[in-house]
């Protein structure tokens, strides 16, 4: 079952690369969309 695991990680890892992406994108923003971004993110 090694190669279930690989996979998880792999997908772990295209996960917090999509979320870094995605934090470096809201640290662009002007600061009022950067709220509403991070109120939508609580959700």
């Amino acid at each position: 079952m090694t190669g279930g695991r690989v996979l998880v990680d792999q997908q772990n890892s295209l996960l917090m690369k999509i979320r870094s992406l995605g934090n470096f994108a809201i640290s662009k923003m002007p600061i009022h969309l950067q709220k509403e971004e991070m109120l939508f993110q609580k959700i």
